[in-house]
């Protein structure tokens, strides 16, 4: 008999009946938890949803107006090469013809088709790609002009193998009826999507003196006339300012 208290066996069952009774209430009346109930899960994806409706929106339309920016900067060197390449091959731009003396299909098969891998002429706005319900030419494309937007004795069209559309008005009319030559050049840099408006992916080029320059006056600017928008933009390193009005 072991004296001086109670024997190891006695004093380890005493550890042994609480470890034992712990495991059975965590085994039954007393489970830890595991994951979330529905309702946690149905709160976190509504606070999910409503971040995302709020963000993703303006991360589109911020892509969207990154996307147009490059395809502005793009298109303006694909045709200022134009210039130089047709120039080499068909004299000073100076030299070509304009107004009544050009006729559109023979400018478009000397001066420009070389000079544009795979570019299309379009005798109308749906050749191109374009709806009657998601552009209004004689207003939003065309910057408040009167220009209906196809390929006719008086303009031309054409898309380039990128989707970027541009349009040459080769002569218009003054107040008094005159004619009135122009070397305007109006570009979709995206194509038939959206919104198709003038300072917002709708730009106004010149080409004249041997040169492809955005459109440029002495006392407007596009904060007050969207036809100067490609100018404003160009100045400002291919970047929108922070007031951009369009």
């Amino acid at each position: 008999m072991q004296r001086g208290g109670a024997s190891p066996l006695s004093q380890r069952s005493r550890w042994i009946r609480p470890i034992r009774y712990w495991s059975k209430l965590t085994n039954n009346g007393l489970k830890r938890r595991k994951g979330f109930t529905l309702a946690e899960v149905l709160i976190t994806l509504g606070i999910i949803g409503v971040v995302a409706a709020l963000t993703i929106p303006t991360l589109v339309a911020n892509y969207r107006k990154k996307q147009i920016l490059v395809n502005l900067k793009n298109t303006y060197s694909i045709m200022s090469n134009w210039v130089k390449l047709s120039e080499i091959d068909n004299g000073p731009m100076s030299s070509w013809p304009t107004g009544e003396k050009m006729d559109v299909n023979v400018f478009w098969v000397k001066y420009m088709l070389p000079y544009f891998a795979n570019a299309r002429l379009c005798s109308s706005k749906g050749t191109c790609g374009y709806k009657g319900d998601n552009v209004n030419h004689d207003t939003d494309w065309s910057c408040g002009d009167s220009w209906g937007v196809f390929t006719s004795d008086t303009r031309l069209l054409f898309m380039l193998k990128n989707g970027v559309v541009v349009f040459m008005p080769r002569n218009s009319q003054d107040a008094e009826g005159n004619p009135l030559y122009t070397n305007l050049v109006y570009i979709d840099v995206n194509g038939t999507s959206g919104p198709n408006k003038c300072g917002a992916d709708v730009f106004v080029f010149s080409r004249a003196n041997g040169t492809f320059k955005p459109y440029t006056h002495n006392s407007k600017s596009c904060y007050n006339d969207p036809y100067y928008c490609a100018d404003l933009i160009m100045k400002n390193g291919w970047e929108y300012p922070e007031d951009y009005p369009y």
